[in-house]
């Protein structure tokens, strides 16, 4: 529960002074106590730890913490592109769990693999997925499911094309 304010200062400010105060507050979205009381109450902290209000206007300090708030900025974006993959192999995951529990799905993956077989021998070369899947019309999930579960068959050649593992 916060302090209720009962007590009263009464202060004189000249025209120039209220104007600014009511400017300033305005610009700072308070209202002129608000932006008094929070003033004296910095003077008050810097009085009360001189250390910090001498350090506050230090240019080094300054230009560490904005070093500081940089690298903060950086991991930030680091841990947001990890969340990325990370979210990324948990939805894979889910496809895998849902594709492995489909006996159909299997049933149609080996006629895929097989389908995918047959081009590769009847062209004598290897393919990308897209390349597979100009050729079969496969869906490009279903091509690098089927690749990459039947390593006895396909295997991935050093230019990043799938051949026949023979």
């Amino acid at each position: 529960m916060s302090e209720k304010r009962d007590k009263i200062r009464h202060i004189a400010f000249t025209e120039s002074e209220s104007s600014k105060i009511s400017e300033y507050a305005k610009d700072y979205g308070m209202t002129s106590s608000e932006f008094i009381r929070q003033a004296i109450n910095d003077k008050i902290r810097s009085i009360e730890y001189p250390e910090v209000a001498k350090n506050g206007n230090n240019p080094e300090i300054s230009n560490q913490l904005i070093k500081s708030q940089e690298l903060i900025l950086e991991e930030m974006k680091l841990m947001n592109a990890k969340m990325t993959t990370i979210n990324g192999i948990r939805n894979g995951y889910k496809f895998l769990t849902e594709i492995i529990s489909d006996t159909t799905y299997k049933e149609n993956l080996t006629l895929k693999a097989d389908k995918i077989k047959e081009v590769m021998k009847a062209n004598d070369k290897a393919f990308t997925p897209k390349e597979l899947n100009t050729i079969t019309g496969f869906d490009l999930k279903s091509i690098d499911l089927a690749l990459t579960s039947n390593q006895d068959l396909f295997k991935l050649n050093m230019n990043g094309r799938w051949e026949l593992n023979e």
